[in-house]
């Protein structure tokens, strides 16, 4: 039982060496770039101070700063036209390259918030005053209730503290037609 062991111990050593060799024989054999290459560098939006988790990103708030390309792919903001006026999801630092992960859309209404409720057709115009069931950014489907009846509607989150809902859909109807009685018809 030792003597197996030790062949394997043996043959582990073996490999051991091999693998050493070729991943120091691997750049000439790949035919790749050395590894103190100058990596290439491109220019990526980062924040001039650090942003608490729902705050709104300024555009005083952010500026350009060259960093190295990861070869890892991550996904960088590259554009800084998209930031302002979006919110952090989480505390960012200051001078770190975004990722889309980073940032998302401001609530303009929050679970809990008194809103305005507005019903709007044609020729009428209605208005109450309502509390969020749910959070909605703008133009986000979001359940309401009226505080007066405690009813619920569905609206659309359309400004900070105003949703508007829109009237329900009728019953579709068929049209009836009358159609005189045919002379076949009655037995002549």
């Amino acid at each position: 039982m030792q003597k197996i062991s030790q062949k394997i111990s043996q043959k582990i050593s073996v490999v051991r060496l091999i693998i050493v060799a070729l991943a120091a024989l691997c750049p000439w054999v790949l035919n790749t770039a050395p590894a103190f290459a100058a990596a290439e560098m491109h220019m990526v939006p980062v924040l001039a101070q650090p942003i608490a988790r729902g705050e709104v990103i300024r555009e005083e708030s952010v500026v350009m700063q060259e960093i190295k390309r990861s070869p890892a792919g991550f996904d960088y903001i590259t554009d800084s036209a998209g930031l302002t006026g979006m919110a952090a999801k989480r505390p960012l630092r200051a001078g770190v390259p975004l990722r889309v992960t980073d940032i998302a859309p401001p609530q303009i209404i929050k679970k809990g918030d008194l809103i305005t409720i507005a019903f709007e057709t044609p020729g009428l115009s209605l208005s109450i005053r309502g509390k969020a069931l749910e959070d909605a950014i703008l133009g986000q489907s979001i359940r309401v209730m009226n505080t007066q009846t405690n009813r619920t509607f569905e609206g659309v989150a359309t400004a900070a503290g105003y949703v508007l809902v829109s009237p329900p859909a009728l019953p579709q109807t068929s049209r009836l037609e009358y159609s005189p009685p045919t002379t076949a018809l009655s037995g002549q």
